[in-house]
């Protein structure tokens, strides 16, 4: 079993929008950016991505939870758009 946390390294970019406001933020080396994949414990199974950053002096946070059908989909998707990229890792 993997730890119930793991750190992921900050996005590059975050973007967000609730009509008729954005927020985006281009994420540089000071800014203070938690990127974190969560195993929630109990229940059904669920994996949860949460972003939590401040912006403009508001702390903000946004979370996204998904159920294994939408986590194996990411997977998958993520597996094949890395499969055919051909510029390589970073």
């Amino acid at each position: 079993m993997t730890d119930r946390f793991t750190e992921l390294p900050a996005p590059d970019r975050l973007f967000m929008e609730i009509e008729p406001a954005e927020i985006e933020m281009e994420v540089f080396d000071h800014d203070d950016v938690s990127f974190k994949l969560q195993h929630v414990p109990g229940g059904s199974f669920a994996v949860e991505l949460s972003t939590r950053y401040s912006y403009a002096g508001r702390d903000c946070a946004q979370l996204t939870t998904l159920n294994r059908e939408a986590a194996e989909a990411l997977r998958d998707t993520l597996d094949e758009i890395l499969a055919s990229d051909s510029r390589g890792s970073r």
